[in-house]
């Protein structure tokens, strides 16, 4: 198979791996929402016991839905970097480096993900085959960031923490008028 077609085959598995990843993320999402209602009714009812299990449950669950969302900006980070190797071709093909990071992450998220266990493997060997295609080697990189790119990384981090804390504001709000 050919260097392009080996792209497009990794980038149609990372969309589909995203996907699912997506519902995942969005069924944590709801489980700790429901667990967060009943801690809330557990604290109103003075039931500390079962208050400590939601809490407990409520703390893993956010460990999950953090991996979940690192698995995530890995693939997206990866299907990036495809897209601009596949428009950019050959010259781009430096960028493919990301395979490597992508395994690290997913062999964390196979602890927690059993059922993609399949799914992931095979994007890992497609990212694979597609560095070993386009460079003749694999290898591992960190994320390297230019001072332009820090400068809007910090801007964007400082938008999210303000949608952070009124998502959180209204969640309060919500939570105590319940």
């Amino acid at each position: 198979m050919g260097l392009r077609r080996e792209i497009m085959v990794a980038m149609h598995q990372i969309r589909k791996v995203r996907s699912k990843l997506a519902y995942q993320l969005a069924a944590v999402e709801q489980k700790e929402k429901d667990l967060m209602s009943k801690l809330i009714q557990a604290q109103t009812q003075g039931d500390q016991l079962r208050s400590k299990v939601y809490a407990n449950e409520i703390a893993n669950l956010r460990k999950v839905r953090a991996n979940l969302m690192i698995l995530d900006v890995k693939l997206e980070q990866a299907l990036l970097r495809l897209e601009t190797a596949l428009t950019f071709g050959d010259a781009a093909a430096g960028l493919l480096n990301i395979a490597g990071e992508v395994k690290v992450t997913v062999e964390k998220a196979k602890e927690f993900l059993p059922n993609m266990q399949e799914e992931l493997e095979g994007l890992v060997e497609s990212l694979e085959e597609v560095s070993t295609e386009g460079m003749g080697t694999m290898s591992y990189s960190g994320v390297y960031l230019d001072p332009e790119a820090s400068k809007i990384l910090e801007e964007a981090k400082s938008i999210a923490e303000s949608k952070l804390r009124a998502m959180m504001e209204s969640e309060e709000g919500e939570a105590s008028g319940a």
